[in-house]
């Protein structure tokens, strides 16, 4: 009788329901928020909230509390005397920057303590995501569309499934990326064809672990598609587009998480010429720029 050999089979191939699967349960493995940071968060919607309130529980965390103190004393505030302490940081510069800042810091401390990602990576993440969040606060200022703390948080937070995805499959970032650049489809849907779910998705159900706002929530969903975004009636502008606008004017910027192609040739001006702000943009991004290269180096 005659045997025919069979090569032993290795592991079945993974598919995008088994990558999607996985990159869920990666959310599920993200800590809860610390206190101190579900505090500040939960300040930005609190009328009553008062700066000695903030002031309070940062200085319960001496490590949050000197990263603050570090930052007010940077060349770009100008200030005349160091500040020494988080209550004088508020009274010399105001309630929103000082809890601004505080977010910062406290989410690049919880995310490099938890799913640590490649030192590479975090950096231009934490680079992009900080001016992001600059920028799309000082859109709003500008637009009115909604309020420059929650645009500055939305910024903050909306492509934390990205870091996900890239700290949880490295090994199929290569081919991302050679999909993207190769293709006339965008990051997006290389994303789900690959995993089954795009980050902006993965930063949706983050925020909803989070229990944050859903104006955050929505902004941070939409980011890439702002047209399909809810919004109020009578109106046809939202946060999403205010993230949208910054998001591609910081890459543009050369703040990318990853580097890639360029958007087509015109598009930034034509969204900022969208939400209204086309004519202003040379005193916007001046002031952004500035703002943003003084402080860099702190994070």
């Amino acid at each position: 009788m005659a045997y025919r050999y069979l090569a032993p089979s290795g592991p079945p191939e993974r598919t995008a329901v088994d990558y999607r699967a996985e990159l869920l349960a990666a959310v599920d493995d993200l800590p809860p928020l610390p206190m101190v940071l579900n505090r500040v968060i939960a300040l930005l919607n609190d009328s009553n909230a008062s700066s000695s309130q903030i002031a309070a529980f940062i200085e319960k965390d001496a490590v949050l509390a000197g990263s603050v103190l570090r930052c007010v004393n940077s060349a770009y505030y100008g200030l005349k005397s160091d500040v020494t302490s988080i209550r004088h940081a508020v009274s010399m510069l105001g309630f929103a920057t000082v809890r601004n800042l505080s977010l910062a810091f406290s989410l690049r401390r919880m995310l490099t303590g938890s799913r640590v990602p490649p030192p590479r990576l975090y950096a231009r993440y934490s680079q992009h995501s900080l001016s992001c969040a600059l920028l799309a606060q000082y859109l709003v200022r500008y637009t009115h569309i909604g309020d420059p703390d929650t645009a500055f948080a939305a910024g903050l937070l909306h492509d934390i499934g990205k870091l996900l995805i890239l700290t949880t499959f490295p090994d199929l970032t290569p081919k991302l990326t050679e999909d993207y650049e190769g293709g006339d489809i965008s990051w997006e849907e290389c994303e789900r064809n690959i995993f089954g779910i795009t980050h902006s998705e993965v930063s949706r159900i983050v925020m909803d672990k989070w229990k944050l706002p859903d104006s955050i929530q929505q902004a941070v969903e939409y980011h890439h598609r702002p047209a399909e975004c809810p919004c109020a009636p009578g109106q046809t502008l939202t946060l999403a587009h205010i993230i949208y606008a910054a998001d591609l004017y910081v890459n543009e910027y050369g703040l990318e998480i990853l580097p890639a192609k360029r958007p087509s040739p015109g598009l930034t001006e034509r969204v900022f010429e969208e939400i209204g702000l086309r004519g202003k943009m040379p005193e916007i991004l001046e002031r952004f720029k500035i703002e943003y290269e003084s402080i860099r180096s702190l994070f």
